[in-house]
């Protein structure tokens, strides 16, 4: 999967989940420092020692952000049933941190519950959130699914998305070929289709950053699909 600035993004989500909770909780010195805690060790990577820092805290009518803290503890655990379990408590009562889907989309995806982490990435897309890495879960999880016209579209999205980085448009456009390689297969004239359509996006992805490390990846995938079909690797259709 794409690597972004997530671990930046949840320090910053983790800091403003900090004020909130100094700010809106009437909490003696030794709880407020408590939450500090949690912050302290979350960050450390200490995470049994954030996960107990969470029962010292009085949450009193804000549980939900208690639940949601303690999806994240268990999602670094890699507990990932108890991830869910306490991220949808955070989603029940309505917690509003912006990565909550996008957390709850990966967890569900760590558990292979593969329909329920698409509704999670398309949440978490509809809010702006990662939406360039939530729309790669959701077409490559689609290309597991066999629904290749879902994947398709999200593929096209971050394509077409001038914000994306190139790293990721590659990898798209990579496995948008990879998608209508598996369309071009069901269809009679599925050579027709593969050289050109499939082939010239490959080439696409490659030239997208020639000197990456899928550009090399992509160029052995080529040879293969070219092997497979009978091709000429040397002819491109644009």
């Amino acid at each position: 999967m794409p690597n972004s600035k997530k671990n930046n993004q949840n320090v910053i989500f983790l800091k403003t989940s900090i004020f909130i909770l100094n700010s809106l909780f009437i909490l003696p010195n030794s709880r407020a420092e408590s939450v500090e805690d949690f912050y302290k060790f979350f960050k450390t990577s200490k995470y049994l020692d954030a996960k107990a820092s969470l029962e010292k805290i009085d949450f009193k009518d804000k549980e939900s952000t208690k639940f949601y803290l303690l999806g994240l503890t268990h999602a670094r655990l890699q507990e990932f049933d108890q991830a869910i379990v306490n991220f949808e408590k955070a989603k029940r009562l309505n917690n509003e941190a912006i990565d909550l889907n996008y957390e709850l989309g990966q967890a569900y995806y760590a558990a292979t519950e593969l329909k329920k982490a698409i509704l999670a990435f398309e949440k978490s897309s509809e809010l702006n959130f990662n939406r360039t890495n939530s729309l790669y879960y959701i077409g490559t999880i689609s290309q597991t699914l066999e629904d290749y016209n879902k994947a398709r579209e999200s593929f096209t999205k971050i394509i077409k998305d001038k914000t994306s980085p190139d790293s990721i448009v590659q990898l798209a456009r990579f496995q948008l070929a990879e998608t209508l390689l598996s369309v071009a297969r069901e269809k009679k004239e599925s050579s027709s289709i593969v050289e050109k359509y499939v082939l010239p996006l490959m080439q696409q992805a490659i030239d997208t950053d020639t000197t990456s490390t899928v550009a090399r990846d992509i160029k052995q995938r080529i040879l293969e699909i070219t092997n497979e079909f009978n091709l000429d690797p040397n002819v491109m259709v644009y």
